[in-house]
This record gives C-alpha cells, structure tokens and sequence, in this order.
C-alpha cells in the first residue's frame, strides 16, 4: 500500500475515533446544557469566552475533520464554523448558541442572568450581537451570539436563561444553562452606602434620595415590550425642596447605576427596562422613578449618578453611595 494512501487511511481513522468519542461525550453529557423553544426548536450552548478576544468556537472534530483532502470533506458536506470575530474594549462574555432550525434567528428571545442564589437581573448586551455558522453537518442550523460585561461578580457560577412569551402572553423560560465565572471577583468592595435619606443642598434646594426598593410590583400592567425582560422592579423615591418646603416642577429622565469594578449604565425612559415608556412619576411631593434593577444583591454599595431638571433649567447632578433595601432575595421567577 502506498504511503499517501496509508496517511489518508490513519487520518478517517483518527476521524472515526474522534466521532465515536464525540457521540460518547454528547451521549454522557447531563441534558440541562440544552433547552427547546417554543416551537420545538432546540437549544445548545455550544462555546462560551470571556476576555476582550473572541472567536467562534470549533469542536475537535472539527479540527480533525479540516485536516482531511478538500474531496472528502466536500463528499462529507461538513460545514466549518464560521462568523465575525469580537474584540471589545474590557473583558466580558460571549455566548455561543446553537440552534437546530434556522427560524430561531427570527424568533423573539429575551435574556437574563441569574447568580448562583437565584437572584436574576436582565441581560445588558455589550460587543458583538450577531449570528454566526454553527460547526456540523449541514442540518439548517442557526447561530447567535450574544454577549455581555455586567454579571454577578461575587458569584463563582451564573445561569445564562432564556425566556419566549407563550400564546396566553405568560413567560417561559426556554433555556437555562450553567456558566463558570471567569470573571469572578473575591477583594472587598471599597465603597460603603450612606444611610437614606440621603441630601444634597445647593443654592437654596435640597434634593434628597428617600429610598431604593428592589422587588416590587411595577405600578400597571406592562405593554409590549416592556413586559419581555426578566428581572426584579427598582423604586427610586426622591424629593426636591426649597428652604424646606416642596419645590415643584422638578423630575428625573436619567440616572446612572456603576458597581466597584466598573460596570455602569445609563437608565431612563427611553430604554426597555423602564416602565412602559415611563421612567418618573410625581406622588404628592415625592418624584418615583421605576425601572428593571440590572445588578444583582451581591455589593454593599452601588453608585448612584441623578439628573434632576426643571423647564428652562440645566438641571443638577448628584451622586449617591446606596445599597437598596431588597424585599425578597428569592429568585425571580418568570420575571414579570
């Protein structure tokens, strides 16, 4: 037999090793790595990444398969993965889903991330939201990558979850899947929260943040699609006085939430986290802002950045040191 030939017949045999040991380990694996759409569709995660460099991940048999002549990979109809490759600013994760019909690029999904308590918070997105080639035989697959920098850093493990809304309008998580923290964080926080109610006084005003509840009812009944994300309802209650009586015409239209390493947000009305379009209302004297609390319970403090306006006004920043009293540290649940 000629060498050539004896080369090509060792690689189809590393290549039949390498599916039998394939077949064994997706055979082995625990199936609460997967997860069913409502249509039936199925649901994998098939890589995931954490760093500021990203690429689309490729199974060993992969590997083992593109070493093989083009003519057989070709007779094979074996598809490489493929897609774009992400490079963002400071590390966060990327989450390779996999997906046995193509309909599920198109699909409504929503995502959150639960810690290892249970306590879930909605997904930020952040570097690349795409698709991309699923690795395998071509079986109409559908790819999508989705990625995020704010996660619960105390927690060694989190739960990446996915929810679908159902013909009767209820939430259903579809996907829930276990991800080791790379980004895990163990050093004491240097920031401590100040006691409510919290004051600021300056030519004359006083703008003062009451409280912070985390937990409760959202104050109507969602709209579409304000009722897709998961995660708990934050109340900001603040008041604005002038020589210690109620000054009027005063409100709030955004805020920024940053925990000690780093992680920052903006919030107001015009993001799905708000209460159907609604970021502020005024009860009595007190100025309420409702939204999605997007951290987790697990930091003594967070930094708290106020825009308080006025018409005909700049308006003033303040910040805050604040922990929010949490009203129930159970999981939480659907997320409606």
């Amino acid at each position: 037999m000629r060498p050539f030939r004896k080369r090509q017949l060792a690689l189809l045999g590393a290549v039949l090793v390498g599916v039998a040991v394939a077949l064994a380990l997706l055979w082995l694996t625990p199936r609460d790595d997967t997860g069913r759409l409502l249509d039936g569709t199925r649901v994998r995660l098939q890589g995931v990444s954490y760093g500021t460099n990203h690429v689309i991940p490729e199974a060993p048999l992969g590997r083992l398969i593109r070493r093989l002549p083009v003519s057989w990979q070709r007779r094979m109809h074996w598809s490489p993965s493929s897609g774009t490759p992400s490079t963002p600013t400071r590390p966060i994760f990327s989450f390779y889903l996999n997906f046995s019909s193509t309909v599920a690029a198109t699909q409504p999904i929503s995502y959150s991330i639960a810690d290892e308590h249970g306590f879930e918070s909605p997904f930020i997105f952040e570097g690349y939201y795409g698709s991309y080639t699923p690795v395998g035989f071509p079986n109409r697959r559908a790819g999508l990558v989705r990625g995020t920098g704010t996660f619960p850093l105390r927690s060694r493990t989190f739960d990446l979850c996915l929810y679908q809304k159902a013909a009767n309008g209820q939430r259903v998580r579809v996907g829930r899947f276990p991800i080791r923290n790379y980004g895990y964080q163990n050093s004491s926080s240097p920031w401590q929260p100040q006691a409510f109610p919290i004051d600021y006084s300056t030519n004359g005003l006083t703008f003062s943040l009451r409280k912070i509840l985390v937990g409760v009812k959202p104050p109507g009944p969602l709209e579409a699609p304000y009722d897709a994300q998961a995660g708990q309802w934050g109340e900001f209650r603040f008041r604005v006085t002038a020589n210690g009586s109620s000054s009027a015409g005063w409100t709030v239209n955004e805020m920024w939430i940053a925990d000690p390493s780093g992680h920052k947000f903006r919030v107001s009305a015009e993001d799905l986290g708000a209460f159907n379009h609604q970021f502020s209302r005024v009860e009595q004297d007190e100025i309420v802002c409702c939204h999605r609390w997007e951290f987790w319970a697990d930091e003594p403090a967070w930094k708290l950045r106020v825009h308080f306006e006025q018409p005909d006004s700049n308006g003033y920043w303040f910040e805050y040191l604040v922990r929010p009293e949490f009203l129930s540290m159970q999981p939480a649940g659907s997320g409606k």
